[in-house]
């Protein structure tokens, strides 16, 4: 029989059935996730909504705006709200220099949330890093949105204007009541701040982190309670601008330094979760989710304690 050489793979595009002897001519077709951003670089894989993931030895699927790459943002705002509290840390241990009557470190952390702002802007349309997409990745919807209609995303914006005030007043009057509590109580003030008060006007961004749980949206969970918090941090700039003593973060007390530096305990615990994605753990929860809540509860104790 005569010898006709030729590509004899029969997956490959350049196939050639009369072939009966391979020549090493063989030229795969490679389609997918081509940018990355979903997983490593196509290998081997020839449908057009797969990339061969090197780690599992499988096609996996692709997903635009998957997840794993929304995990990039998610981590650079753990790292910016950790910059914030220790900035805010250090302004209560350090000189207590005013401009204005405003502590200078109250300015930087200004500076910071700016810097950091588009700090992640710029890792979502130039990222350094992608993280890894596998099949334990959970999707996300990238199904567009349909247009609002004509006066439509007006009242949108009316009804969430609204709420956002409703939220608001809501919240002066929680204070108020807060303060009468502690003093006809006798409760310590940090103990009804950082514990009563805290824990009340954190309930919207619960409500708001269970629904998008619920519906699917992990990062915007995620998101939301994080990007509330770096928010939060800037408060205390606000509430030194409105004290006119001085430094307001010199006028805190050591309790209020020990939560602070918690919290920042804490943030650091979830950086290490949201970089070792445990699959599975105590009462299938992540070791993350067991230290962050013990050491919340260790916290409150020794405020009590103390």
């Amino acid at each position: 029989r005569a010898v006709k050489l030729g590509c004899t793979d029969s997956v490959a595009s350049s196939y050639a059935p009369s072939a009966n002897m391979d020549d090493s001519s063989c030229v795969y077709d490679v389609f997918g996730c081509m940018d990355g951003t979903a997983g490593p670089y196509c290998e081997l894989c020839t449908a057009s909504a797969t990339y061969f993931d090197t780690d599992e030895q499988a096609c996996l699927p692709c997903t635009g705006g998957s997840t794993a790459m929304r995990t990039r943002l998610v981590v650079v705002g753990v790292v910016l709200l950790v910059v914030l509290l220790a900035l805010a840390q250090l302004a209560m241990f350090g000189p207590g220099i005013t401009l204005l009557g405003v502590d200078v470190l109250s300015f930087a952390l200004v500076i910071m949330y700016i810097f950091g702002v588009r700090l992640i802007s710029a890792a979502q349309q130039q990222p350094m890093w992608h993280p890894r997409r596998t099949r334990h990745t959970a999707a996300t919807d990238t199904t567009a949105p349909t247009p609002a209609a004509a006066g439509e995303a007006g009242r949108l914006w009316l009804s969430f204007l609204a709420l956002a005030l409703l939220v608001a007043g809501a919240g002066w009057v929680i204070a108020e009541t807060g303060v009468a509590l502690a003093e006809r109580t006798g409760l310590s003030k940090t103990l009804v701040g950082t514990v009563l008060t805290s824990a009340i006007t954190s309930t919207p961004e619960l409500v708001v982190a269970v629904a998008a749980v619920r519906r699917g949206a992990l990062t915007l969970a995620v998101g939301d309670i994080l990007g509330g918090n770096g928010f939060d941090v800037l408060f205390l700039v606000l509430s030194d601008i409105a004290y006119r003593a001085g430094s307001i973060h010199q006028a805190v007390s050591d309790k209020q330094a020990f939560w602070l530096a918690l919290n920042a305990l804490l943030v650091g615990v979830l950086l290490l979760g949201l970089l070792r994605r445990q699959r599975h753990g105590m009462g299938n929860i992540g070791f993350e989710g067991v230290l962050v809540l013990g050491g919340y509860v260790a916290g409150v104790a020794m405020i009590i304690a103390g």
